[in-house]
């Protein structure tokens, strides 16, 4: 499969980090959200229209990672969470988990 990445100037212009040389887990990891985000797209595509990505909102507190996508609402509330999770210990769902549940947010693991 052929992928392009932007380049820094791109990244910049956009909000995103893009331009650095990824890892392979990194990639793999964003292949899965436009996965995700394509199908959205096609079945969901008021949805898809709510999409804001993690980089492109203020980092969660310290200890805390932003879920990858966001959903929000009109009035810029989230909605529901996206969050790639395929590699992730029992223990980082679990703290997933609970960080959505205090914030009731409703969430998606893929």
């Amino acid at each position: 499969m052929r992928v392009y990445q932007a380049t820094e100037l791109a990244g910049r212009i956009f909000g995103s980090r893009s331009g650095h040389n990824t890892r392979s887990f990194e990639r793999r990891h964003d292949l899965l959200l436009s996965d995700v985000f394509v199908l959205y797209r096609l079945q969901l595509p008021k949805l898809a229209d709510c999409w804001v990505g993690e980089d492109a909102l203020p980092m969660a507190e310290r200890g805390v990672k932003n879920p990858d996508a966001f959903l929000l609402d009109d009035g810029y509330r989230p909605r529901r969470v996206i969050e790639s999770a395929g590699s992730y210990s029992q223990k980082q769902v679990d703290t997933f988990h609970e960080y959505c549940r205090q914030r009731r947010l409703p969430y998606e693991l893929w």
